[in-house]
């Protein structure tokens, strides 16, 4: 019977320091649902009406479950829950980038379990709004030009497999007990802090003073993260040899070039980034000669192994499972990984044929085997033709439907989906860049005159997603050492006279000759702000 939770819902109001005003509220919801009802939505429609034309610092969305069930189902549905309300907000024209994402399962209840009344407190998902009532206020570190974004956070329990969906549509999938105390190295068991702050946007990365460059040498970026893990307050790392497996929202052309960087903050607060894998560790997507699985027809394979779990058709779980899988230059099957996650169930049948499967054709590049990733789906779903079959016959009825779907697209060259293709592994935590390097020729030392005190300088490639700031400064010239040269550029020049900042942007290609004549304008940080965002494309 379905549970309708009538809601009696009061508004909390406070005015904090600094010119901030917060609302708080809980949306509650119908027993084992994650649908938002009529009341809820009526209640996040006065939401959005509080705050229109406000300027919102941040949304938290906190979602949570009762105690029934199982943990790790009740985390689902609290991610569900929290993802509805996420929806709403962002359909109504919040900026989704100032929203932050929470799920705690039923670790945190607001009542007892032990009856009714309590479990339908807690089937809840706590809403809180935060924003400015100055226009003057400004984040701490932006006097230094440099505005980090506000990261992104997501509650995981140490012992459970997560796949978490950033706002700007980074994926990703961490193992369960990946994660040990920095400090002392003991396994974590509290639940987990998990933030990310995303960085795709050029006037992201212009506001943040990050740049692309490697000990000289010039990257193009399919995108930087910034990673952080914490329990009880304490920083937490990665165990010895596990990954964080990231999915980058990018897409380019040349995926295999891409490989992870690591970056770290200079004193200066500059990042250096480094290589993080080996080019011999690399695992492609796209090569010359695709993987061959020889033993017998794929799809006959896949159909023999493939089972519908009774219990998730019981409970009439669907959808499709995304799963990933490695083969190596031997032609063997390593790491079969749930790339998209529907249900724990739904996720153990779709990965068990790959698990002890029979050796395949290695792939190769350039006549070598490598090790090649490749992405199957198995869809699981109901059909009302199947009501009344009896257990082997509902099983048939998959399995035929299944074989009748099944392509061996995922082995074509042009299978490269946006999941298969911008899949990389972080064996570590911090900032992390999606880069390429730039190989242009010919290459020259690129001079600029600009007079006055210059806060900071950047060139930025028409062509490319490379952002330059490794100049130093010789004879009053700004010089940027091995840069190509006869590439569309625009370089970006700050100053700052007392209080007030000046912006140069000038567009150019570069050359030999030393580049002059700048102008500046002067700006607010708030229009600085917005021209950058000019430069976003």
């Amino acid at each position: 019977m379905k549970l309708t939770v009538i809601m009696a819902l009061a508004i909390i109001w406070s005015l904090h320091l600094f010119g901030q005003q917060t609302i708080n509220e809980n949306i509650f919801f119908d027993s084992d649902k994650y649908t938002l009802t009529t009341e809820a939505e009526s209640v996040l429609a006065k939401c959005v009406e509080q705050v229109k034309d406000k300027e919102i610092k941040q949304i938290t969305i906190s979602g949570h479950a009762d105690g029934s069930g199982r943990e790790d189902y009740n985390t689902s549905l609290s991610q569900n829950r929290a993802n509805a309300v996420w929806d709403y907000f962002v359909s109504k024209g919040v900026d989704q980038k100032k929203i932050q994402l929470e799920f705690h399962g039923q670790l945190e209840p607001a009542q007892t379990n032990d009856n009714e009344q309590g479990r339908k407190l807690n089937r809840r998902v706590n809403v809180e709004i935060v924003w400015m009532t100055s226009p003057s206020h400004e984040v701490a570190k932006e006097t230094d030009l440099h505005f980090e974004k506000q990261a992104q956070v997501f509650t995981l329990i140490p012992n459970k497999d997560t796949t978490i969906k950033c706002a700007e549509g980074t994926v990703i999938t961490i193992k369960a007990n990946s994660f040990v105390d920095e400090a002392t190295g003991k396994p974590v068991t509290d639940s987990i802090r998990f933030s990310v702050a995303e960085y795709y946007k050029i006037s992201d990365m212009l506001l943040a003073n990050l740049s692309t460059t490697s000990n000289g040498e010039l990257l193009e970026t399919g995108g930087m993260l910034n990673l952080k893990a914490t329990a009880n307050g304490r920083s937490l790392k990665l165990k010895k040899e596990e990954v964080v497996q990231i999915k980058f929202a990018t897409e380019q052309k040349k995926a295999d070039d891409f490989q992870l960087f690591t970056g770290s903050v200079t004193e200066q607060n500059h990042i250096d980034w480094k290589l993080q894998q080996a080019e011999k560790d690399k695992i492609y997507s796209e090569v010359d000669e695709i993987p061959i699985f020889f033993q017998s027809n794929l799809g006959t394979y896949l159909t023999k192994e493939l089972m519908y779990p009774a219990r998730a058709r019981n409970r009439g779980i669907q959808g499709f499972v995304l799963v990933r899988i490695c083969i190596d230059e031997k032609g063997e099957v390593k790491d079969p990984t749930i790339v998209k996650s529907v249900d724990a169930d739904l996720d153990s049948a779709a990965i068990k044929p790959f698990k002890n499967m029979p050796r395949w054709i290695p792939g190769k590049r350039n006549g070598v085997p490598v090790k090649v990733y490749i992405t199957f789906y198995a869809n699981f779903y109901l059909s009302d033709d199947g009501k009344g079959l009896n257990e082997r016959q509902q099983q048939d009825k998959f399995r035929q439907n299944f074989e009748r779907k099944f392509t061996n697209a995922p082995l074509a060259k042009a299978n490269s989906e946006t999941v298969v293709r911008y899949l990389l592994d972080a064996s570590s935590l911090g900032w992390i860049n999606k880069d390429q390097f730039l190989k242009l020729s010919p290459c020259n030392d690129f001079k600029l005159r600009i007079d006055g005190n210059i806060t900071n300088v950047k060139i930025l490639f028409d062509e490319f997603n490379t952002l330059v700031d490794n100049s130093r400064v010789q004879n009053g010239e700004y010089i940027f050492p091995n840069i190509p040269l006869n590439e569309k550029v625009t370089i970006i020049a700050i100053k700052r006279v007392e209080n007030q900042y000046f912006l140069a942007i000038k567009k150019t290609k570069t050359k030999r000759e030393t580049e002059q004549d700048f102008t500046f304008q002067p700006m607010t940080l708030q229009v600085l702000k917005e021209e950058m965002k000019k430069l976003d494309r």
